[in-house]
């Protein structure tokens, strides 16, 4: 994914976001190196693979004989 990036240090929404799961990195949620990322996407990529060995063969092989590895499927898709 592509996008524009903010970074916010909105006490009130950091405290509103705050979770259980946050607690693996801080103590609590007005620890004041906590900050908020926004992400507004342009774009985003994906691929469709054949799984991570036919993937790792298929590159191997291209290496091996100049070729170009088949690892799936790839589709960009515009997010504006």
């Amino acid at each position: 994914m592509s996008g524009r990036g903010a970074i916010s240090n909105d006490r009130e929404r950091i405290k509103e976001l705050f979770s259980v799961a946050a607690k693996a990195w801080w103590d609590a949620s007005d620890d004041p190196n906590i900050r908020l990322l926004t992400v507004t996407p342009d774009g985003a990529e994906y691929w469709d693979g054949r799984g991570k060995v036919a993937s790792m063969i298929s590159m191997t092989v291209a290496a091996a004989t100049g070729g170009r590895p088949n690892v799936g499927k790839n589709e960009k898709v515009s997010m504006t």
